[in-house]
């Protein structure tokens, strides 16, 4: 099954192979205002005699295309799923995340501190695999904090622990496993970034890349713990809910304060997951020890947590972040990613 969903370098015309395996559905585009507005009229997320006035792209998304649609009455955010990843369309994945991620925000919204800090869905329309949600105004997310002089300040970090504590409260029996994108996942987390043969040319994102990838490859008891972590990974469905990917891309600044997004990876699991990915990017963002253990105790005020487990997934993180696919735009040289592995390997 995992075949399925590894990258696959796919020599061929995307919008035409989405049509041919998709017949009537919908395909939208920043470019084609005037079939985005027949559709949302057809739907009946506009009235008729309502009219676009601008269509744009409403941040970077990774996984989907998301638009923000501005008419002469309203704003929202229109969101669409395909079978391949918006930033990297090489990868095939999932389409029906997006019905996973409605019933996230369905969760969210009975909790009134959670519905404050996601966004509301206006509409779903699973047969087109579009989601339309709130607009919430211009806004920034955290990638910022990966720059140097760039931290989360400590009522920040206080605030999205907060958040992802109450997440994590939730105890539902009956919520979609998502296997398919934590297959996915599981593929760019413990596999992907610890092959050396994988075919990614670090050394074109930074010199010296490959050669400390190398050093990590090489390690064959690191390695062997990171895919038994991995195996541990796809087997636990049980626990709380989890955002799935709780990092600074998820993560917004907006005038009506932090709202969290991009819960396509969610499932039922361990926390230990979710806190270990937002530990991970408090190092790859240089955030003090001090820091990450007040986000850390900050959480286990309200909800154990196992530490090991928490550190063990942030070097993880930590790891798949500096030799995967998924590159962010850190300001660290080689020698500073090869201190941040000296410190991070040891957790595994």
């Amino acid at each position: 099954m995992l075949d399925k969903y590894e990258i696959s370098f796919m020599n061929r015309n995307l919008k035409d192979k989405f049509y041919s395996n998709y017949p009537g559905v919908a395909l939208l585009s920043v470019s084609e205002k005037e079939e985005l507005e027949h559709f949302l009229k057809s739907e009946k997320f506009i009235a008729f005699d309502e009219n676009l006035k601008k269509v744009s792209k409403a941040g970077d998304g990774n996984m989907n295309i998301v638009l923000r649609v501005v008419t002469n009455r309203n704003s929202f955010i229109v969101k669409q799923a395909r079978p391949w990843v918006e930033k990297y369309p090489q990868i095939v994945a999932p389409i029906e995340r997006v019905d996973t991620e409605s019933k996230f925000y369905l969760e969210t919204s009975k909790i009134s501190f959670l519905a404050e800090h996601t966004p509301k869905i206006i509409g779903y329309i699973p047969q087109h695999f579009i989601l339309v949600i709130e607009d919430l105004g211009e806004c920034s997310d955290y990638m910022h904090i990966y720059k140097k002089g760039n931290k989360l300040s400590k009522s920040e970090i206080q605030a999205l622990v907060h958040v992802l504590a109450a997440l994590h409260n939730i105890k539902i029996q009956d919520f979609p496993s998502n296997e398919n994108m934590r297959l996915l996942n599981h593929e760019h987390i413990y596999h992907y970034p610890f092959k050396n043969d994988n075919g990614l040319d670090l050394d074109s994102i930074q010199f010296g890349l490959k050669d400390l990838a190398s050093s990590i490859y090489k390690n064959q008891t690191l390695v062997d713990k990171i895919h038994r972590l991995g195996a541990r990974y796809l087997e636990n469905t049980h626990g709380s809910l989890l955002h799935g990917d709780f990092y600074p891309g998820s993560w917004l600044a907006t005038n009506q304060g932090l709202k969290i997004i991009d819960p396509e990876f969610c499932y039922i699991g361990n926390p230990a997951f979710d806190l270990g990915v937002f530990i991970g990017h408090m190092f790859l963002s240089r955030h003090s020890n001090e820091d990450i253990k007040m986000a850390i105790d900050t959480y286990s005020a309200s909800s154990p947590i196992n530490e090991k487990e928490v550190y063990s997934n942030a070097a993880i993180e930590v790891l798949r972040r500096l030799f995967g696919i998924a590159q962010l735009p850190l300001d660290l040289s080689i020698d500073e990613k090869k201190e941040l592995c000296q410190v991070v390997v040891p957790m595994v």
